[in-house]
Parts: C-alpha cells; sequence; structure tokens
C-alpha cells in the first residue's frame, strides 16, 4: 500500500468520550435526549439511524449540532490524546515510503491544532470540514486530484461509514476497533482489514492489496 488516509476522530485523535461529552451539553439546546455517560460504551454497538433515534435528534438538525460541536471541541483540543501507539505507527509507515493524508468531517483548523500540539505525521494532505455522509466523493477528489491509483490507496477509518465510503470510491477499506464504532457493527461491513492495533498499520503497509 502506498498511500494510507486517515480518519481523525476515533482514529487519529482519542476522541469518543469526549464528543458525546459535547453531544450531551448540547441537547437542552437542541431538544435532544442525554445520554448517560456511564452507558456510552453502548453507543458504539448502534448504527447511525439507530443512534440518532435512541437520543432523538432529527436529521434537519445535524448540520448545526455539527457546527456548534466542533467550535466546542476547538476548545478542548489540548485535552484531547492520539491513539496510543498512533504515533510510532505514523511513523513507521512513513519510513517504509508510505505517503499519509487526512480526510475527516472535523474542521481544518482543529485538526492541524491538534497535530501541532502532538507532533503527530508528516501528513502531505488534509482535508477538513467534509459532511458526515460526503466522504467517498472526497476520496475520489483525491485520487484525481494527487493522481492516485485506487488500488494503492487505503482509507482508514473507525466508523462504518467509513469502510462504506471507502468501497464506494474503490480505495482499500481498513477498520479500526478502538474508535467509535464496535467490532460487530464494523463486521457487517466487510472491510478489506480489521485492526485491534495501531501496530498493524505498519504490517499492512509492508503488504500489497
Amino acid at each position: 500500500m502506498k498511500t494510507f488516509i486517515f480518519d481523525f476522530d476515533g482514529t487519529l485523535c482519542d476522541s469518543y468520550v469526549e464528543s458525546l461529552r459535547v453531544m450531551n451539553e448540547l441537547a437542552p439546546r437542541f431538544g435532544y435526549n442525554v445520554w448517560d455517560e456511564a452507558r456510552f460504551d453502548e453507543l458504539r454497538d448502534m448504527g447511525f439511524n439507530e443512534f440518532q433515534a435512541a437520543i432523538g435528534v432529527s436529521l434537519h438538525q445535524l448540520p448545526a449540532i455539527v457546527h456548534e460541536g466542533r467550535k466546542r471541541m476547538r476548545e478542548r483540543v489540548a485535552s484531547l490524546a492520539p491513539v496510543a501507539g498512533l504515533a510510532e505507527a505514523l511513523a513507521g509507515l512513513h519510513e517504509r515510503g508510505a505517503s499519509l493524508g487526512i480526510l475527516t468531517s472535523n474542521s481544518l483548523e482543529n485538526v492541524e491544532l491538534f497535530l501541532e500540539r502532538n507532533r503527530l505525521g508528516p501528513f502531505e494532505f488534509i482535508h477538513g470540514g467534509s459532511s458526515l455522509f460526503g466522504k467517498a466523493r472526497h476520496l475520489r477528489k483525491i485520487l484525481k486530484s494527487r493522481k492516485l491509483l485506487a488500488a494503492d490507496v487505503a482509507y482508514v477509518g473507525d466508523e462504518a461509514r467509513d469502510v462504506r465510503a471507502a468501497r464506494s470510491a474503490g480505495v482499500t477499506a481498513v477498520a479500526v476497533t478502538w474508535g467509535f464504532n464496535s467490532l460487530r457493527l464494523l463486521g457487517e461491513t466487510a472491510p478489506d482489514h480489521t485492526l485491534s492495533h495501531p501496530r498493524e498499520l505498519v504490517e499492512l503497509g509492508s503488504r500489497k492489496r
């Protein structure tokens, strides 16, 4: 694999709990349910529609919730850490000649602040602010603009929608189990590879598709 494109939240950044705390903070403003923090792990096993029904949020509210959530997460970047073992894995991929990039629905500003603070990389490109369900289109744009062959590219993400986006764009779908979705949920999307620890990224980088 020559190019690895990463999702950000839950994949590079250990932001699962903090993201849900922000979601709870915004609940009174937008009128959806607060989710008991002791039950946060239950949400990992829910697809988007099930999650939406569980907290009682409507689709038309999502753009405003996401916008406000990004602003609040920006204030907390200093308190967030990379997934354990991730920095070493990125360094290992880079040493083996892999190109690294990021495609995320989070804002470019949030991602750059996090990378700078934690000295992660090197990333050759960062595409931020994609819509929650528009990653396949952005992946195709990246392939075209950077003249990449889909067979040489992997998209690494922690959610079922990331796997679906990779499949739609024709790149290798790599699911990681340390993020927002459970192994069961990820397995239903049939990713090309499922990783349980960042060190496995380096092993994958040494293999062909």
